[in-house]
């Protein structure tokens, strides 16, 4: 009778442990995830409000529900800082990714706040194309456009897929990462693989961005129709 108690005591335990700390997430957030919240199902778009800040901290697992992403307002303030034995995930509860399901829309930086950064983090299953909720053009699983000194190391990128088909012929640049007009960028040691554009930049697109450092970064087996397979 002993052991049975012990038995279920251990099973009440681990429910409390493991059943409660799925966390969902949609609207406007700001504030910080720790790890003890995962994992973060992402049920709708995200939106980081200007002058607000969301922090994810190491360990924290963001898997999203529907094609959906995280976007950061203007002046709004972007860190996920994982280490390397504690890495941040960002992936897809659909990972079979075609032109119109599956997948996911990432983190997209516009003119977000000075020193945004991510370390240590792991995007796969992106999926770009036309996101008709925001009415953009989604390109790269992690965009930025019109940011300064944003920081992105150690980082790995992966399985990604960016389909043009609806958008305009400019809008097709950089499958896991696409960075526009930004200065003083930093995107290093990073691992850029298994990913696919039907335009250009497989792995990533830079454009009219000036002040940069990208250096060490690795890849492999990345596609693009046109040109650009890994950049």
């Amino acid at each position: 009778m002993q052991n049975k108690h012990t038995l279920l005591i251990t099973a009440i335990l681990l429910f409390a442990a493991f059943g409660f700390g799925q966390t969902y997430v949609s609207g406007d957030v700001s504030g910080i995830w720790e790890a003890s919240g995962n994992p973060y199902y992402v049920t709708d778009n995200v939106n980081v409000p200007s002058g607000e800040e969301l922090r994810i901290k190491a360990g924290c697992e963001i898997i999203f529900l529907g094609w959906f992403g995280i976007f950061v307002d203007s002046l709004a303030s972007f860190k996920a800082i994982g280490t390397e034995e504690d890495t941040i995930l960002f992936t897809a509860e659909d990972t079979v990714l075609t032109r119109t399901t599956g997948g996911h829309l990432g983190v997209s930086l516009n003119n977000a706040s000075p020193s945004c950064s991510l370390l240590y983090c792991e995007m796969e299953y992106g999926r770009g194309g036309r996101d008709e909720y925001w009415n953009i053009h989604k390109r790269g699983t992690l965009l930025a456009a019109y940011c300064s000194s944003l920081v992105v190391a150690n980082c790995k990128f992966s399985r990604c897929k960016l389909y043009t088909h609806g958008l305009p012929d400019e809008s097709g640049r950089g499958a896991a990462v696409s960075i526009a007009v930004s200065d003083s960028l930093i995107l290093k040691d990073c691992v850029v693989y298994d990913n696919y554009s039907d335009d250009s930049g497989g792995g990533i697109a830079i454009s009219d961005c000036e002040d940069l450092n990208v250096s060490d970064n690795y890849f492999c087996s990345n596609i693009a129709l046109r040109t650009g397979g890994g950049q």
